[in-house]
Parts: C-alpha cells; sequence; structure tokens
C-alpha cells in the first residue's frame, strides 16, 4: 500500500477515534444540555424504582415488513397516535423513562421507515416517533419474557390512518408540550386504549384511491479513481431509480420499480475495451415491480422482488434467493446488488411466528465483470494459458426448471429464530473446461442444481446483540487445476457459518464483530482459490455527529490465515434532508490467488452525490 492509502486510512481512523474519546470523556457533540436531563431522569428514577424503562431499542428488516423492537425493563400502558402528513405513527409509553438508552435519534432511510427518533416528556410519558416513507399499514404487539413492544411497519400503503376521535383523552398542557417537542410533526390520532389503535383504510371515492400514487427516487453520482500502479479514473456514473406505489383495492396494492444509469467515463476515457463499454456503459431495467395481495394474517406478492434473508455486513452468507450483480465484486450498496426475480412469495404471519414460501419461474443468475472491467472474474488456469470463453449454457425458464424456497421463523422469548431451504440454482455457476493445447484452455460456463439449507439466530444479552448465520449447500461443482481432470471440476459438499455481535459503546459508536468460515469436508488440494478450511473475520466501526448529518464508518475485512483483506473507509454527510454525499475509499491487499488480493491493484478513491425525493 502506498503512502496515499496510509493517509486515507488514518484520516478515518481519527474521526472514530476522535468520538470514542468525546464519549469516554463524557463529551456531548450535539446536546450540551444533555447532563441537565441526565440528572433530572436519575431524580425521578430514585423516586420511581418501579418506574418502567426503556432500555434498547432493535431493527430487523424482513421482505414485507420492518421491525421495531423496544426492550423495556417491565410492562407498561402505551398508547398509538398518527399522523398522515408527513406519515408517521406515536407510541407513548406511560409513566415510563429512558434513562438507560444510549441512543435516542435512529436515521434509517429505509425502504419503509426514514427516522426513529425518542422524546422524554415531562408529563412521564416517553414518546416514539417513528416516521415512515408514505402511509403504511402496521401492527403493535406485546411480548413477555423479557418486556418487549414490537412494532412492524409493513409494505403495503394505505391511503391514510384512521380520522383523530372527537375528543381527546390529552390535557391542554400535554397537547402544548407536545406540539413544543414534536413540532412539524403533529400527532392527530389519539387513544386513551392500551395496545394497538386500529386504523381505517377505508376510501371516499375511486378518485381519491388513484389520486394518492406515490412516487418516489433519487439521482445519485459516483465518481471513482484509481490510487494504485495506475491511477486513472475508473467511474462518473449517474443513475436514476423511480418507484410508484398505489392501491388498487383496499387489500391489493402495486409498486413499480426501476432504474437507468450512464457511466461517462467510457467516453471520457480509453481505459476500457469494446466488451466492457457495452457491458457497463448504460442500463434501463425493471427492478422491483410486483403486485401486494392482502388476506388478513396471509399476503401474496406476485412480480420481480427482492428476497432477504440474511443479515451478514460486508458479505453474503444466508441471503441466497436473489441473483446478484457483482461486476463490481461486493462494493455497491447490497440492494443494488441483488438482482429482482419474477417470483411468487406466499407469506403467513402470526403473533410470534413467520412463514414463507417461494415459488420462481423465471431464473436469472449472477453478473460478472468482463475480461478488461476493473473486477474481472477469474478462471482456474495456468500460467501462460490463454482462455477463450464461450456463451453461458444456462437452463430455460419453465416449470420443472423452477426454484422453490422456505423458511420458517419464530420469535422465542428473546430468541429470533429461522430455518430455511432452497431448491436452487448455482447462481455462481461453474466452468466446463476443455483443453485444446497446453496452451489454450475453452471454459464453457454452466449451471447445476443446489440444494442449500441452514438457519439463523439472533438474541440479545446485556445490551449485545448475538448472531448467527449457517448454510450448508450440497451438489457444489469446483473448479480444479489439473489438465488431467476431464472437465475441471469436482464435486464437494460444503458448510458456511458466520458468528456476530453488535454492541454501540457509549451512545454514539456503533460496533459489529464478525467470524466467518467455509468448511468444505471433501476438499481436494487441486480446488481453485478453496482452502479445506477458510476464516475470515470483519469488524465495522460506525458513529454520527451533530444529529448523525456527519457519519464516518470503517468497515475492514481479512483472513485469519494470511495476508488477505479489504479495507473500506467512508464518510457520510447529510444535508438539507433529501442530500447525500459520501466520500471513501476501498483497498485491497494479499496475494493475487485471494479473495481480495486478486484486486490489490484496483485500490480506490470515490465520491457518491446522491438527491433523493
Amino acid at each position: 500500500m502506498t503512502k496515499r492509502l496510509y493517509i486515507v486510512i488514518l484520516v478515518f481512523a481519527f474521526f472514530l477515534l476522535a468520538s470514542f474519546c468525546a464519549q469516554a470523556a463524557g463529551i456531548e457533540w450535539d446536546t450540551p444540555i444533555k447532563e441537565a436531563k441526565a440528572r433530572v431522569s436519575a431524580q425521578k428514577l430514585q423516586a420511581r424504582p418501579t418506574t418502567p424503562e426503556l432500555k434498547r431499542i432493535r431493527f430487523y428488516r424482513h421482505n414485507k415488513h420492518t421491525r421495531v423492537v423496544l426492550d423495556l425493563s417491565r410492562p407498561v400502558r402505551y398508547s398509538l397516535a398518527s399522523q398522515n402528513t408527513p406519515a408517521a405513527l406515536f407510541l407513548d409509553l406511560r409513566g415510563a423513562d429512558i434513562d438507560r438508552l444510549k441512543k435516542r435519534f435512529f436515521k434509517l432511510n429505509g425502504e419503509r421507515i426514514n427516522t426513529v427518533q425518542v422524546k422524554q416528556l415531562s408529563t412521564g410519558t416517553v414518546r416514539i416517533i417513528v416516521q415512515t416513507r408514505f402511509i403504511r399499514d402496521y401492527r403493535v404487539f406485546t411480548l413477555t419474557g423479557p418486556t418487549r413492544i414490537v412494532i412492524d411497519i409493513k409494505d403495503k400503503i394505505i391511503i391514510s390512518y384512521k380520522k383523530p376521535p372527537i375528543a381527546s383523552t390529552r390535557t391542554p398542557a400535554e397537547k402544548t408540550e407536545a406540539q413544543e417537542v414534536i413540532k412539524d410533526l403533529t400527532p392527530t390520532d389519539y387513544s386513551d386504549e392500551t395496545g394497538e389503535e386500529p386504523f381505517d383504510s377505508s376510501y371516499d371515492s375511486e378518485e381519491t384511491r388513484w389520486g394518492n400514487i406515490k412516487i418516489n427516487g433519487s439521482v445519485v453520482n459516483e465518481t471513482a479513481y484509481r490510487i494504485s500502479k495506475k491511477r486513472e479514473l475508473t467511474k462518473s456514473r449517474s443513475t436514476l431509480k423511480l418507484n410508484m406505489r398505489g392501491e388498487l383495492t383496499d387489500n391489493i396494492s402495486f409498486k413499480l420499480g426501476g432504474r437507468s444509469y450512464y457511466d461517462a467515463v467510457f467516453d471520457m476515457t480509453d481505459n476500457y475495451p469494446g466488451n466492457v463499454e457495452e457491458d457497463q456503459e448504460t442500463e434501463l431495467e425493471l427492478r422491483e415491480t410486483y403486485l401486494d395481495v392482502s388476506l388478513g394474517s396471509m399476503d401474496l406478492r406476485l412480480g420481480k422482488q427482492s428476497i432477504v434473508w440474511g443479515e451478514a455486513i460486508g458479505l453474503f452468507f444466508a441471503d441466497q434467493v436473489n441473483a446478484k450483480d457483482l461486476r463490481e465484486f461486493v462494493l455497491p450498496d447490497f440492494d443494488d446488488i441483488r438482482k429482482p426475480q419474477w417470483a411468487a412469495l406466499i407469506e403467513y404471519s402470526g403473533e410470534l411466528s413467520h412463514i414463507e414460501f417461494v415459488w420462481i419461474p423465471v431464473l436469472e443468475f449472477n453478473d460478472y465483470g468482463e475480461a478488461g472491467s476493473e473486477f474481472p472474474v477469474s478462471l482456474a488456469l495456468p500460467s501462460g494459458v490463454a482462455p477463450t470463453v464461450t456463451a453461458v449454457d444456462e437452463p430455460a425458464n419453465n416449470f420443472r426448471n423452477s426454484e422453490y424456497a422456505a423458511r420458517f421463523s419464530y420469535l422465542l422469548g428473546d430468541w429470533d429464530l429461522s430455518l430455511f431451504h432452497l431448491y436452487t440454482w448455482d447462481k455462481e455457476g461453474a466452468t466446463i473446461r476443455t483443453i485444446n493445447s497446453p496452451t489454450s484452455y475453452t471454459f464453457t460456463p454452466t449451471h447445476r442444481r443446489l440444494n442449500v439449507s441452514g438457519f439463523t439466530i439472533a438474541k440479545e444479552v446485556q445490551n449485545i446483540i448475538f448472531k448467527a448465520e449457517v448454510i450448508y449447500t450440497r451438489g457444489k461443482y469446483f473448479s480444479v487445476i489439473d489438465s488431467a481432470d476431464v472437465d475441471g471440476l469436482e464435486k464437494a459438499d460444503y458448510i458456511d457459518y458466520l458468528i456476530g455481535v453488535d454492541y454501540t459503546f457509549f451512545s454514539d459508536i456503533e460496533t459489529n464483530l464478525q467470524f466467518m468460515q467455509r468448511i468444505i469436508p471433501d476438499h481436494d488440494d487441486r480446488f481453485f482459490r478453496q482452502e479445506h478450511i477458510r476464516n475470515t473475520a470483519s469488524i465495522r466501526i460506525k458513529t454520527g455527529f451533530f444529529d448523525n448529518t456527519v457519519e464516518p464508518e470503517l468497515l475492514v475485512i481479512s483472513s485469519l490465515q494470511e495476508l488477505d483483506m479489504m479495507i473500506r473507509p467512508k464518510i457520510g454527510f447529510t444535508f438539507k434532508d433529501n442530500w447525500r454525499l459520501f466520500i471513501g475509499a476501498d483497498i485491497f491487499a494479499g496475494e493475487t490467488d485471494g479473495i481480495f488480493g486478486q484486486y490489490k491493484d484496483k485500490d480506490r478513491v470515490y465520491t457518491e452525490l446522491g438527491y433523493s425525493f
């Protein structure tokens, strides 16, 4: 690595170290009055030792809903409120405190939830404000052992929440304080009932229904510059994303999504050959486009969709359903890497359980970088051999070749458990090798059937979230470097597993640690870039300053057996709510036969400027 790379790492390390030291010293970056509030909260806690406390807020992303989990010290009465503009839900915990809650503002910027904010009202009420993207169906329920309140924000968009009751249960003083605390987020629907307040999704007319179609999207420019060896511009891509959502009936809604981009680097430079320009210069594609049908506890989604079953950071593990676009390795956002696929998804949601069945009749496979691109796919061939790659041998789209998957999830006490199985095709593929001469090989990419089984676990212990993903794959064909082998492929099963830990130090330093291992029981020493046991670890550190408008982040993934690593520092800036700027670097180190080391000459710095609407 060059001196420039060390400087980049040191700059981002400085931001993280400064935050750590500031928190350790008790310095508050954003709100100097927190110390006084803490003293008041402590006095209240001493006066009321049995007061319910909100200890932690957790988030889980599922295919058709985002789950917000409120961990409490004991049961508490709560009431719900809502508003349509801007769309938000308000959950008031009666007589609760937030002294043990380390973080009180969460900027998710997700598909369903924008932000979650926690406020302690002087009336002894804790208010949780969940600001959503559009007005969404939701459900709220409680769990015991330990005590939790669960808020599920669903994909389904509704026209309006239930109109406010004529009489309010709040005093004028409480209403005034609520106005001052929330300002532009003013609740309009209050209930004195304990538990969930249902909404009314009825419509005044067909015109009202069609008049509430929602359109959102983003415009983003990504620019990258290679800083190792041959220094040059490698990317100047402008991307437009558009999504339209609406409802056809009370129980049927839809989403229509698309993406297009143009990479000006191919017109600005001559850095890449024609095959790469044809593959990566422009793209216009239909993204998530589907119809949702709600049947009470049953839901049906038909169309092009992404199905997310894993939560690993930096690499894919249990996230096995959708094919991936890996033309830029694993560097883009995972939502952009996943290729939405035409599928039917049937879901059943119980209070503690969730069941999913998936049928995929239209097949998709991973995309990889062309020869001569920035991140080309590697072939198993000796040095000095010229490869020729023929057209991919893909299975036909018919009922017999369909893919099937199922997952069962259950919330058992404080354990979040899930089991899944996929009868699928090898989306990575294998390359059948033909030896034409000692210096000429022909490779034919092909895809074989796979059976993939696995489970995931998540549990919180003393504000530490432990999670694991285990995957067993049967029927994989690995490439071998052996000229005596007939087709250059050997079949073997393998196990991938991940153990992860999430913890927030002080109040702002989010930390994730992961240990990852691949085991190939019937390993063959001829396997191309595959060890009998491969150990990998990762760490991600993220913090925020000035109400999280400045967010430094560092991700490091490294082999534990040899020098083979990827370092990804970046810093994000949010301004005027809709604008975001990222400045970062992607650094690779290791030998050329390593997962990351193969790209050690592709180190880059980048900027990403985006506007969302």
